[in-house]
């Protein structure tokens, strides 16, 4: 069984820097044009660990929020169209 995936801050480079107010109103603008919604999810070590290990999240990507949501938002879209 794959070692737990340690929940840890991102290195410094990997930190985003703020965007202003104006950029992300258009981002979210956008989002909604194009019918996409986001949704906060909590997710713990056990649900990283799963990700890491059904292999829809790089072990070293575990603490990237933007590359877990997009591993979840992959891993739903793809348990959608193959229902």
């Amino acid at each position: 069984m794959p070692a737990a995936v340690a929940l840890r801050a991102p290195s410094p480079g990997a930190v985003r820097k703020p965007r202003r107010a104006s950029e992300r109103m258009r981002a979210y603008r956008a989002r909604l044009d194009a019918g996409v919604a986001c949704y906060s999810v909590p997710v713990d070590g056990e649900v990283l660990d799963a990700l890491v290990r059904w292999g829809w999240l790089r072990e070293d990507a575990a603490s990237d929020k933007l590359a877990v949501g997009r591993a979840i938002g992959a891993m739903v879209a793809d348990a959608v169209r193959h229902r």
